[in-house]
């Protein structure tokens, strides 16, 4: 087993070693330490920190769908499981309501020889998505290429449903006045 030695309480390189293997992962991954969320140095414009940003994310792209596909393999491999490996009825705890009791029980016969297809999806949850997505529309906007309703429908604004019901009721008024007979 590795051991450091220390001589007079002196280290004899472990430090320097974790650090060397910790520079090296940087390097060779692309991840930098604007997408960590650290402090960018004096002196380092806001488009080059945005660029490590965006680089570091297309590097971490082909990993984070390298594991949406381990995690798919295992969830197949699961449920195979499952199906060869119990065979008394079982109730499901499932979350949510939407749920009738026949899908919350499990039933052998049913489900023993089925094929399936699994796909796992992304979802705008996340705070992060929502924020990229959010700025691509919002860019379509400022150039012109969508309109004012196309950005509040497709957008994940907190306020959009609000602003949309106001600008439909204002079209609707406007319309009103338009066509209503001249005296």
């Amino acid at each position: 087993m590795p051991q450091q030695i220390a001589v007079n309480a002196t280290q004899v390189g472990a430090y320097e070693m974790l650090s060397l293997q910790m520079r090296l992962f940087e390097d060779i991954s692309g991840v930098h330490g604007a997408i960590q969320g650290k402090a960018a140095q004096s002196g380092t414009p806001a488009s080059l920190y945005a660029q490590q940003i965006q680089y570091s994310s297309t590097n971490l792209l082909d990993l984070f769908e390298s594991f949406k596909t381990f995690r798919e393999d295992r969830d197949i491999k699961i449920m195979k499981t499952i199906q060869q490996f119990y065979s008394d009825n079982r109730y499901l705890n499932l979350a949510g309501n939407n749920y009738g009791k026949e899908i919350s029980t499990y039933t052998p016969e049913e489900v023993r020889n089925t094929e399936f297809d699994l796909s796992i999806a992304e979802t705008l949850s996340t705070p992060a998505l929502r924020m990229a997505s959010n700025e691509f529309l919002m860019e379509l906007f400022r150039s012109g290429k969508i309109s004012l309703e196309m950005l509040l429908q497709n957008g994940a604004f907190p306020f959009a449903d609000k602003l949309l019901q106001a600008i439909h009721q204002s079209q609707a008024e406007s319309t009103q006045q338009n066509t209503a007979p001249q005296i």
